[in-house]
């Protein structure tokens, strides 16, 4: 009757912990398939953003174009750049110019 006893206890403990490492194997496989959609949100945001930086990359170089055009025929009419406040322009294109060399580089 002790070694029944004993066979029912054991099986009741193989069967706790085939449970828990179910538990486990489904919890894992959850985190996974989370990993793997945040990892293709990622991909997909980054793309878009290095599409963006792209494009702001070529209008920088437009922009610098046109502004040195726009400085030096202001100079020519005597209009100093300062009254054009093209020193705040050129900082914020900076700006502009960082943050796209940085994602492109991402």
């Amino acid at each position: 009757m002790e070694i029944k006893r004993v066979y029912e206890k054991l099986n009741k403990v193989e069967l706790k912990s085939e449970k828990i490492e179910l538990g486990l194997w489904q919890d894992t496989k959850t985190h996974y398939n989370l990993i793997m959609k945040f990892k293709e949100t990622a991909e997909s945001q980054l793309a878009k953003a290095k599409y963006t930086a792209a494009a702001i990359e070529t209008e920088i170089k437009e922009f610098n174009k046109d502004a040195n055009k726009a400085e030096q025929i202001a100079k020519e009419l005597g209009v100093s750049p300062k009254d054009m406040n093209l020193q705040k322009l050129f900082q914020d294109i900076k700006q502009a110019e960082k943050l796209a060399k940085d994602i492109s580089n991402a």
